[in-house]
C-alpha cells in the first residue's frame, strides 16, 4: 500500500468512527422520552466535550501514524545524510521494510550509496595500485615506509630490482610483449617472497620489495630465491627471456632513513647491472664468462 493510500485510509477511518459516534448518542438522545429541557442541555454539552476530547484522541493517533510512516523514517535518513557528509563513510545504510513511497526511495538511496561505495573503493584501489601489475604503486610503497620507520625496530631489507632491456623490448616486439615482461616478473615476484613482504612498481621498469623483520642474511637469501626463479622461468624457453638486475639494502635500529635505505638499494642494483654489462662484453669477446 502506498504512503498516501495509508493515509488516506487513516483518515476515512477516523471520520468514520465519529460519525458512528455522532450516531450513537443521538440515538440516544432521541430514543429517551423522558429527558427534560435541562437534561437535554447537559447531555448536549457532555456530547460536545465528548467529541472534543474523542476528537482530540484521533487526531493524536493520526499525528503518531504519520510520524511513524514519515517523520521517524526522514529523521534516520537525515542523521545516516549527516555521517557520511562528516565522516565519508559510504558503508552505511537505511534500513526500512514496506513497499510504499517512503520504502522505494530508500531502496534508491540505498542502492546510490551502494553503488558510490564501490566506486570509492575502486577509486582508493587504483590510487595505491599498478593499474598493469596489480602490485602496490610508488604512494602506497612510501606510505608502508613511513610505517615502518615509525613503528619497527626490527630490521627491514629492501630489494630493488629493474627489467633490463624493456625499452628495447617495447620499440623492437611491441609494448604489449613488454607489458607481458613485466606482468610475468610482478607474478615472480609475488609468488617468490613471503605473503608478508609488500611488492611495488614505482617505475616503468623499477620494482621494490619491503622484506619486514630480514636482517642481512634473510633479504640475501630472498634475493637468490628470486634469482633461481628467474632461472627457471628462462629454462622454460619464454618467448621473451628476463633478464634483471637486483640490488638490496638493510636498516637495522630504530628510526631507519627508509628514503637513504631505498637509495642505498638503488645504488646497489646499478652496481648489479654494471657487473651483468661486463660479464655479457666477456661473454661476446672470448665465449667465456671471466669472474
Amino acid at each position: 500500500m502506498t504512503l498516501q493510500k495509508k493515509i488516506l485510509t487513516i483518515v476515512a477511518v477516523t471520520i468514520a468512527l465519529i460519525a458512528l459516534l455522532l450516531c450513537f448518542v443521538f440515538d440516544l438522545a432521541l430514543g429517551n422520552e423522558f429527558l427534560t429541557a435541562g437534561t437535554v442541555h447537559l447531555n448536549l454539552q457532555q456530547f460536545v466535550l465528548l467529541v472534543f476530547i474523542f476528537g482530540l484522541s484521533i487526531m493524536l493517533v493520526v499525528y503518531l501514524l504519520i510520524d511513524r510512516l514519515v517523520t521517524s523514517h526522514l529523521v534516520q535518513l537525515s542523521k545516516i545524510i549527516k555521517n557520511i557528509s562528516t565522516t565519508g563513510n559510504l558503508s552505511a545504510r537505511v534500513v526500512m521494510n514496506g513497499s510504499d513511497e517512503f520504502s522505494k526511495l530508500i531502496e534508491a538511496i540505498n542502492e546510490m550509496l551502494a553503488a558510490m561505495e564501490q566506486s570509492q573503493n575502486r577509486l582508493k584501489y587504483l590510487s595505491l595500485h599498478d593499474s598493469l601489475t596489480g602490485l602496490y604503486n610508488r604512494a602506497y610503497l612510501e606510505q608502508e615506509m613511513n610505517c615502518l620507520a615509525r613503528n619497527s625496530n626490527a630490521p627491514i631489507g629492501i630489494i630493488y630490482c629493474d627489467v633490463d632491456g624493456l625499452k628495447s623490448i617495447n620499440d623492437t616486439i611491441g609494448h604489449a610483449m613488454g607489458d607481458n615482461v613485466l606482468l610475468a616478473f610482478a607474478i615472480i615476484l609475488k609468488e617468490t617472497l613471503r605473503s608478508s613482504d609488500i611488492v611495488a612498481r614505482i617505475g616503468g621498469d623499477e620494482f621494490v620489495a619491503l622484506l619486514p623483520r630480514s636482517d642481512e642474511r634473510a633479504t640475501a637469501n630472498a634475493c637468490a630465491r628470486l634469482r633461481e626463479t628467474l632461472d627457471r622461468y628462462n629454462a622454460g624457453d619464454p618467448e621473451v627471456p628476463l633478464r634483471t638486475s637486483i640490488g638490496y639494502a638493510v636498516g637495522h635500529g630504530e628510526q631507519v632513513n627508509m628514503s637513504e635505505l631505498l637509495q642505498q638499494a638503488d645504488r646497489n642494483m646499478y652496481r648489479d647491472k654494471l657487473q651483468r654489462r661486463r660479464k655479457l662484453k666477456i661473454i661476446s669477446c672470448t665465449g667465456t664468462i671471466n669472474e
